[in-house]
């Protein structure tokens, strides 16, 4: 109930972020944005073959260095992206009419808010699903005083040969270490034996020393699910055969820059394989990492 009622009183505002700084449109917006960190919006998008939405090319925006505007309207939330010179892009995420955004899963088969069926819309450019969507998305997080927000999504346009999928997340719980977009990278469901899908990670040196990097790796995670025993195991050695590093441009990595590594899903195995992208620094020996996710029908 307080989180119900701080959305319908408290989140119809805006945060605008764009390259030259951060433009805040109400005291509590400050307030939140106050208390966050440096990159206080990210969101990845990528495209499956045949996706139309992303038009074959990841995205990647954050506060700070692209424009970015996230606007809470009742229980809903839309952010609209722009990189300098580049296509805008319109995210819409709404739970099922009547409810709040609450953590999650939430499907959308429709459009538009209908009684037990939440929203999701994405345009790209002049692109959208013109014949219809189907798809979800999971809010892994959400604290609505403080405007904080973290959900993955994916979705197909009805007739396209291929998925649109990412993370979003908005004033995020601090972590140490560079950035990783996205923090968790879930792939969609894929069939037995189809080809392989390759999406690349990118790493953001935000503090104010270089960053060295030794050869990153997969490490695996146990799937927590009884779907597929073979997934299943203590070591998730699943997870580190179906995921693997593609290529690298992360070594020597200077203050405020970026680099990408690339990782791979096989779908070999059935049902969920988890694991973990895995960036050493050889000089500290801290280890970076990004969660992986992947789903076999």
């Amino acid at each position: 109930m307080r989180t119900h009622l701080a959305l319908r009183r408290g989140l119809a505002l805006t945060l605008c972020l764009a390259a030259a700084g951060a433009g805040l449109a109400t005291p509590a917006a400050a307030a939140a944005r106050a208390t966050a960190p440096a990159d206080a919006v990210v969101l990845s998008i990528f495209g499956e073959p045949g996706d139309p939405i992303t038009g074959g090319t990841p995205h990647v925006w954050r506060s700070g260095a692209d424009s970015v505007r996230v606007t809470w309207s009742g229980d809903g939330l839309r952010i609209t992206t722009q990189n300098p010179g580049g296509e805008r892009f319109v995210f819409d995420l709404i739970p099922p009419a009547g409810e709040p955004m609450t953590v999650g899963t939430h499907h959308d088969p429709t459009a538009r808010p209908t009684p037990g069926r939440a929203v999701l819309n994405v345009t790209g450019g002049d692109r959208s699903c013109t014949a219809g969507q189907s798809g979800r998305f999971e809010v892994l997080d959400f604290a609505a005083e403080t405007d904080r927000f973290w959900a993955l999504f994916e979705q197909r346009c009805a007739g396209a040969g291929g998925s649109y999928f990412g993370e979003i997340r908005i004033n995020a719980r601090p972590t140490r270490g560079p950035l990783i977009a996205p923090s968790r990278l879930q792939f969609p469901a894929r069939a037995f034996g189809s080809g392989a899908l390759s999406v690349p990670i990118t790493v953001v040196n935000t503090a104010t020393e270089p960053l060295a990097f030794g050869t990153p790796m997969i490490e695996g995670r146990p799937a927590k699910s009884t779907a597929s025993r073979l997934g299943d195991d203590d070591i998730g050695i699943a997870g580190t055969v179906s995921f693997a590093v593609r290529e690298s441009t992360c070594a020597a990595v200077p203050a405020g820059e970026s680099c990408t590594v690339w990782v791979t899903y096989s779908p070999l195995f059935p049902g969920p394989v988890e694991a973990y992208l895995v960036l050493p620094d050889p000089n500290t020996g801290e280890r970076y990492r990004s969660s992986l996710a992947g789903f076999v029908d």
